[in-house]
C-alpha cells in the first residue's frame, strides 16, 4: 500500500515544479509461510507540463529515501534491514501522464 502527497512550488497554467513525499507499507508471506514486513519513505522532485486543459506529462527524478524490512520468522534473529538512498542521477527518472479534473 502506498500513499503520497505533493507540494507545488511554481504553478502556472502549463508548467509546474513540485516535491513529492511518498510512504509505503508492505507485508508478504513466502511459500514456506515466512512473513516479512517493510516500510519505505521517499522524497522526490518533479515537473509536469500540461499539453491540454486536462492532460499533463510529468517526470520525477532522483530520490531521498529510507527503507526498513523485517522478517517475522520463528526461531530466527528478526533484526530489521535498514537502508538510506540519495540519488540525483538521470537513471532514476520516472515518467507519467496525469489527468486533472
Amino acid at each position: 500500500m502506498d500513499v503520497f502527497g505533493r507540494y507545488y512550488f511554481f504553478n502556472d497554467n502549463k508548467f509546474n515544479l513540485f516535491g513529492e513525499l511518498g510512504l509505503g507499507y508492505g507485508h508478504t508471506k513466502d511459500i514456506n509461510d515466512n512473513k516479512f514486513n517493510g516500510i519505505n519513505v521517499g522524497l522526490a522532485p518533479g515537473v509536469n507540463y500540461f499539453v491540454s486543459e486536462h492532460f499533463a506529462l510529468e517526470a520525477t527524478f532522483g530520490i531521498l529515501g529510507y527503507t526498513s524490512a523485517k522478517p517475522d520468522i520463528e526461531g530466527v534473529d528478526n533484526e530489521s534491514t535498514d537502508s538510506f538512498q540519495f540519488s540525483l542521477n538521470m537513471s532514476d527518472i520516472n515518467l507519467g501522464l496525469i489527468y486533472r479534473f
